[in-house]
């Protein structure tokens, strides 16, 4: 039993109360203090501290010194602990540009990792970041391994992945991509733009061709101009399209995230930490760049991007929060990212200035600040 908590749920008022666990999911959320438990069992005292949802992070390659494409079963849990660290209780395994034997031989050794029962909710499938990207936009992927959109090459990255592939991100505006979004929907898996170069009129063909979202909004994408809008300006335009962005104030400026959650319908924003092998390890503070000052990733876990957001923009917490509990469970289609009776125990406990105090998964306590 958690009690004495600030009850923080995504979109909805907070009231003090707290919740009571039964074999990894709540049975029971309660305002005030609780009715006597006839049980034993154990009891968290909250001391006031805000109960919120576990997060839920779409894009990330990893973190504290591993990445997904490459990471060893002792690389994973290095992972897993960096996530719980920042709040978050499920993810993506988000796979950069690569060969399909590559991602074949990560997704193995990924599955059989979560296939743990420690680890098992933590891991909610695959996003494959390419390899039908543009170019001129690869930002930090890999260009050898970039290409043309190909019908044979999308089923052999697809088998390479199996049944966790959830999503894609590629650029629709190439010639043969709009033939995989059908395909991909059929698999299951959520067709993403990103990294692209297209003019307005080609995103707007992709919108309608059922592509909804967007991988890191504003970046690897060219610049919204007042005479030319381009994919940027048909994402936005459209009110209906899940956008992602990377708030960890070094990919988007304060004033622009501000803008965007003005612009955006809140149920559609995505935060995301797209968090790579040098975030949360031991160098400097900042995301890590490659030649050229190119941007390689993100500079913070999802949880301090989560409450940057909260601090620029001047919205609650219960608001804020939906870019990174039920609008990410809503993409995927799963029921987590909220505190509602029957719904895992995942959760987290956070102080009013946004210190992490706590993580709770399926009801276990996986991470506890000392």
């Amino acid at each position: 039993m958690i009690r004495n908590a600030v009850v923080t749920r995504p979109g909805r008022a907070s009231f003090r109360g707290g919740v009571l666990i039964e074999a990894g999911r709540v049975a029971r959320v309660f305002r005030g203090e609780p009715d006597r438990v006839r049980r034993a069992v154990e009891e968290i005292d909250a001391g006031g501290d805000i109960l919120a949802p576990g997060l839920l992070d779409l894009h990330t390659h990893g973190g504290a010194g591993g990445d997904f494409l490459t990471a060893s079963p002792e690389t994973l849990e290095r992972i897993a602990r960096f996530h719980f660290r920042s709040g978050v209780t499920g993810f993506l395994a988000t796979l950069s540009t690569a060969s399909a034997g590559r991602i074949a031989s990560a997704a193995d050794t990924i599955r059989s990792y979560y296939s743990r029962p420690t680890r098992a909710a933590l891991f909610l499938g695959l996003h494959l970041e390419g390899p039908f990207l543009n170019p001129d936009r690869a930002g930090a992927q890999s260009r050898r391994y970039i290409r043309p959109p190909d019908p044979e090459l999308l089923e052999e990255l697809l088998r390479a992945a199996g049944k966790t592939a959830r999503m894609m991100t590629f650029a629709p505006e190439l010639e043969g991509a709009e033939e995989l979004i059908p395909r991909l929907k059929a698999a299951g898996v959520i067709p993403s733009i990103g990294h692209s170069e297209g003019d307005y009129r080609a995103t707007r063909r992709a919108l309608r061709a059922g592509v909804s979202y967007a991988a890191h909004l504003f970046n690897a994408f060219p610049p919204l101009h007042h005479r030319a809008p381009g994919p940027l300006g048909a994402i936005l335009e459209s009110g209906r399209v899940d956008t992602e962005i990377i708030a960890d104030g070094f990919h988007i400026s304060p004033p622009v995230v501000r803008i965007l959650f003005r612009l955006q319908p809140p149920e559609r924003i995505i935060l995301v930490s797209d968090s790579v092998s040098a975030t949360g390890g031991s160098g400097p503070v900042g995301p890590p760049r490659r030649r050229g000052g190119v941007l390689a990733g993100g500079g913070r876990g999802l949880g301090e991007c989560l409450w940057n957001a909260v601090r620029w923009t001047g919205l609650p917490l219960r608001e804020v929060l939906k870019g990174a509990t039920v609008n990410p469970a809503r993409v995927l289609g799963i029921e987590r990212g909220d505190i509602a009776r029957g719904r895992p125990a995942d959760l987290t406990l956070w102080t009013a200035t946004g210190e992490l105090k706590r993580t709770i998964l399926k009801g276990r306590t996986v991470y506890r600040k000392r």
